[in-house]
């Protein structure tokens, strides 16, 4: 899709959580593993990291029926809502691990234009994210599947609107994020040092010290 505008132009910079702001995999693994230990009545194996960075950037009920096959979907979904639930907690204490540069490039772009965040997370989770890392108060709005059962191509389009941004960007690291800037109308930075891959971007970048020089 062509725009007919700068990304130095943008009122409004939407970030993707997970593979773009933070790695949570091994903090969020290590939670839910802590949670399983108190169901013995769901019969797995440990999750691992490699298993949950597989699934990131998917509905939390689509990881659920990914991670436990075998259960009914009422259980693993009721389950998944467990875990997001102690999660959240889990890493509003001990936060994860923050892409180097993020910190800096998100407050300084906040300086200049309202920054957002839409993610497929849990209700909860981009709160425990703000609140473990001192973004409490920088991002304007955000938005996610948990609260809305939206897509998120929706959901982007929701925080648009609600905030009425003239010239949207979204930055994200997979071609799901892609995807749903193009249902969104809406240009797509790629972040490469995420968790997946796509062919399809109006820009990309190395680092998140990058995306700074291109937004500023």
């Amino acid at each position: 899709m062509d725009f007919d505008y700068s990304f130095n132009e943008t009122d409004g910079v939407i970030f993707d959580l997970d593979g773009t702001l933070w790695d949570s995999t091994q903090e969020i693994a290590d939670a839910w593993n802590e949670l399983l230990k108190t169901r013995p009545d769901i019969i797995r194996e440990p999750i691992t990291r490699e298993e949950l960075f597989s699934n990131m950037g998917l509905p939390m009920y689509d990881i659920a029926a990914n991670l436990f096959p075998s259960e009914r979907p009422e259980v693993r979904n009721a389950l998944m809502d467990d875990m997001g639930i102690f999660e959240n907690g889990y890493l509003a204490k001990r936060g994860a691990v923050l892409f180097d540069g993020v910190t800096e490039t998100v407050k300084k772009i906040a300086e200049k234009v309202p920054v957002f965040i839409v993610s497929n997370c849990q209700d909860g989770y981009i709160e425990a994210f703000m609140k473990a890392h001192a973004f409490e108060g920088v991002f304007k709005d955000h938005e996610c599947w948990g609260r809305t059962g939206l897509s998120k191509a929706e959901n982007i389009k929701a925080v648009i609107d609600r905030n009425n941004i003239k010239k949207p960007v979204y930055i994200g690291d997979t071609d799901s994020d892609s995807k749903a800037c193009a249902n969104a109308g809406v240009p797509f930075v790629f972040a490469q040092y995420g968790f997946g891959n796509t062919e399809r971007y109006d820009a990309k970048v190395k680092c998140m010290k990058d995306f700074r020089s291109l937004i500023i």
